[in-house]
């Protein structure tokens, strides 16, 4: 307004109505500036123009669509898709009744319309923006001048199918997928653009690609990380450029839809060099453009390329990660799932890590972990290794070190709850009446055992176990194909006997099993015996292909265990012996009745715990509202657990927070709550606390911004000094210690610096709120392409660097800096008074 009028000072009367206008597009925002005081007034009176607005709206556009918007799906819904196809007519339409909300200003719209517009008056932009949180509504500009900002963007592909669950629930899954290898080449030209960068200003290349659950959806998400000749990083996170709208995490789902392209497209970033160049080669100036080039390309040859182009450069490689949590990499690596006994990194188990002082491990690899993958071995033999990993070609996994924040201090923070309530709150009567009964029958049964154990390597014991090893070769038919997948890879071996259901002919052929492996459609390789004959005759008198196995569905074995031989037979005595020897077994020690004991009263024993939990006046509860004040609150915790926000700002004031909960034990102490035993209290806060702040310390270390060699030398010694605290205090260590202590300080050493902190998966997570929120907005859109189309629209147009600029320096204009406490204010009794 000020550059529009030349007036430095402008006044503006209370309802004033402002059209705002720029070079591109003539009266392309229309706002109206409400009073600082009335707003209900001006909330009752938005709420009447609105109703009329879209009406009048509608009734116009109608005129213009031809049929090609329905008008009756909603007139909120229709507003984004008139606005960005019908411009001239909104903003007419916006003029006559000047209002206009059609969508939330977010930054991103807000820094589109002041680029549209000519804006650069800050105040002006900071009215807008209280205005809308002031109002309570969702105001924004009638158009952003979208189609500019979104040109160009990358057509997802789209599609749904039908997929059926383990439970028998069919659901209807959609998916959308953008071109990565497309979306990381426009991508870095705009970060290049962004930052002012030239072609020869890139030194090298990252590429980290994570996914998770949540909210309903798959979402994968990638960020492109750049380092510069100076050491500098910059960094950029693509999200929705790939999900998977499905209700639980399972991996068919991504097979049927995104997998395969994923996969094609980032195996190309990985096998290609990246091309930097100006757009005009004669042009310093002008923009940069970036290009995926393999070696095999026959139009482009890099010696040439350097000697026309000296302004260009050529990286020659990207640097690739997997980025997620423990779960996650665990899968894309063909590993199940995660288990408490292995690591993801390296080959040590629980046991050996539990060690201190323990050697590190062999590193895991994508070869490596191959050797693991092979019908000999089975069970925990194979390290958790069930299958080949997704995409081979990416090396590397980040160290999930959010995840890892986590699981520790929720397992710090329940170890301190366990020992208050089993060391030092007082039970009722009749929990502890349990408790005792409960020993005693623990202590029998240990007893039973070792009477079990005798019996069992004595004679009577020795006679049972021949008895029931000659029952169990007996033929074995499987009356459920169903249950031959699982026990085809214990019971199946090289040249077992079996018997095969020929569907064509009827009953059981004789065969032996050649291989046990199951191939990927379920095929295993037999070499059929005809009756009175050598394996392999056929009835056209044999011939080369004799020796060539047959092929057949696993399920078609019917039979077992068949051989030449007759198996042993149980005879009558052989069964009158097994049943009376299994019950002198029972007669030595029944366990089962023991076992129900226990049960019962582990169930009585569970049920006063929770009630003595959700008792007002309790311990528990009453070291959750100290909690409470301390933005602990377990009850809003996701499944009881805490966030990473909540973990880091505990564990950074560890001391104060468990000195709280160690003063109001001390005051139940006196209620009769809490055993009189302040010393054993204050050695379990010391623990705890101190505990807390050694890991946080370590933590703080690998998040920080340009670590020095100094700082990556000291990283070995904090993990290892948390670690051995962490195993005097909860006599375990898990997976995710594990990981802390053995390959964080590795990964962050051998990193360059600054780029392990870029690495850790909060943007991953944080793709999930992003991309639920987008999808929300864009749920109202008739068809699947066309709701795609929008996000990816928006998407693209959050990535222009003028937009991201402009969203920076407003930021930066407007930035209060860091927070200062103010000083309290003094009493009205302690205002000093004027001398008379």
């Amino acid at each position: 307004l000020r550059e529009e009028t030349g007036n430095a000072q402008v006044a503006l009367p209370a309802n004033t109505a402002i059209v705002l206008t720029g070079t591109r597009q003539e009266a392309s925002t229309l706002v109206r500036i409400p009073q600082h005081k009335g707003n209900e007034q001006y909330r009752a009176a938005i709420k009447r123009n609105k109703t009329n607005y879209f009406s009048s709206l509608l009734e116009a556009m109608s005129q213009k669509t031809g049929g090609e918007y329905d008008l009756d799906q909603g007139a909120e819904r229709l507003l984004i898709p008139l606005a960005r196809d019908y411009p001239e007519v909104f903003v007419k339409v916006g003029r006559k009744y000047s209002l206009a909300m059609i969508n939330q200003m977010d930054a991103l719209g807000l820094a589109s319309m002041m680029v549209d517009c000519g804006l650069k008056d800050y105040q002006t932009k900071l009215l807008l923006k209280h205005w809308r949180y002031a109002l309570g509504e969702n105001v924004a500009a009638p158009f952003h001048l979208a189609k500019k900002y979104s040109e160009g963007y990358i057509e997802p592909q789209v599609g749904e199918f039908e997929h059926q669950y383990e439970n028998g629930q069919i659901e209807l899954v959609k998916w959308e997928y953008q071109a990565v290898d497309k979306l990381f080449a426009m991508g870095l030209s705009e970060m290049v653009r962004q930052h002012h960068l030239k072609p020869k200003d890139v030194l090298e290349l990252y590429f980290a690609v994570g996914g998770d659950h949540g909210r309903g959806a798959f979402r994968l998400t990638f960020k492109v990380i750049l380092r510069d000749k100076d050491g500098n990083f910059f960094e950029r996170v693509f999200g929705g450029s790939a999900r998977v709208m499905c209700s639980k995490d399972r991996v068919e789902c991504l097979e049927k839809s995104i997998l395969p392209m994923l996969t094609a497209d980032m195996e190309r970033i990985s096998k290609s060099k990246v091309v930097l160049r100006h757009e005009q080669d004669d042009d310093v100036t002008s923009d940069v453009v970036v290009e995926l080039v393999q070696e095999d390309d026959v139009d482009f040859q890099f010696p040439e390329f350097v000697s026309e182009h000296n302004t260009g450069h050529v990286i020659d490689f990207v640097d690739m990660f997997n980025v997620g949590d423990i779960k996650w990499l665990a899968m894309i690596l063909g590993m199940n799932g995660m288990a408490s006994i292995w690591c993801i990194y390296c080959y040590l188990r629980k046991h050996q890590w539990n060690l201190q002082d323990h050697p590190l491990g062999a590193e895991r690899t994508i070869e490596n972990m191959m050797d693991y993958l092979v019908d000999t071995l089975t069970g925990a033999d194979r390290m958790g290794v069930v299958g080949k990993a997704w995409w081979p070609f990416i090396k590397k996994c980040a160290i999930p070190l959010l995840h890892i924040i986590i699981g520790l201090f929720n397992d710090i923070d329940d170890h301190f709850l366990r020992r208050i309530e089993v060391d030092f709150a007082i039970k009722p009567e009749k929990e502890l009446e349990a408790i005792a009964k409960l020993e005693a029958v623990v202590s029998e049964i240990a007893l039973k055992k070792e009477e079990l154990q005798d019996w069992e390597g004595g004679r009577l014991g020795e006679q049972l176990k021949e008895l029931e090893k000659k029952q169990k070769t007996q033929n074995i038919y499987y009356e459920n194909p169903e249950k031959m997948k699982p026990l085809a890879k214990t019971r199946f071996r090289p040249n077992l006997q079996v018997q095969v259901a020929s569907p064509g002919y009827g009953g059981l052929w004789n065969a032996t099993l050649i291989s046990p492996a199951i191939d990927d459609e379920g095929n295993v390789a037999i070499r059929y015996k005809e009756e009175g004959g050598d394996e392999g005759d056929d009835d056209d008198g044999g011939g080369d292909d004799d020796d060539e196995p047959d092929m057949i569905n696993f399920k078609m074995i019917k039979k077992a265990g068949w051989t030449e031989e007759e198996p042993p037979v149980m005879t009558a005595e052989d069964v009158a012996n097994l049943h009376r020897l299994r019950s002198e077994k029972k007669g030595v020690a029944n366990l089962t009745v023991l076992g129900e004991k226990k049960t019962v009263l582990e169930k009585e024993i569970e049920d006063h715990r929770i009630a003595r939990k959700k008792d007002r006046n309790g311990v528990r509860m009453r070291l959750e509202r100290v909690g409470r004040k301390h933005k602990m609150d377990r009850g809003r915790a996701f499944g009881g657990k805490y966030n990473g926000v909540v973990a880091r700002k505990i564990m950074r004031h560890a001391q104060e927070v468990y000195s709280a909960f160690l003063s109001e034990l001390k005051s139940m102490i006196r209620e009769g709550l809490v055993k009189d035993d302040v010393d054993g209290l204050t050695e379990l806060k010391e623990q705890v606390a101190d505990l807390l702040e050694i890991w946080d310390k370590f933590f703080t270390l690998l998040c920080t911004k340009n670590p020095t060699e100094a700082d990556k030398d000291t990283a070995d010694e904090l993990a290892k000094a948390a670690a051995k605290k962490h195993r005097e205090v909860l006599k375990n260590l898990t997976p995710k210690a594990h990981i802390g202590e053995d390959h964080a300080a590795r990964s962050f050493r051998e990193l360059p610096s600054g780029l392990f902190r870029l690495l850790i998966e909060q943007w991953v997570e944080h793709n999930h709120q992003i991309g639920s929120r987008i999808e929300n907005q864009y749920q109202g859109v008739v068809g699947l392409q066309e709701q795609f189309n929008g996000i990816a629209s928006r998407e693209h147009m959050a990535g222009n660097s003028e937009i991201r600029n402009r969203i920076k320096d407003v930021h930066d204009h407007n930035a209060r800096g860091p927070y200062q406490k103010k000083e309290k204010r003094p009493a009205e009794d302690e205002v000093p008074q004027a001398s008379p």
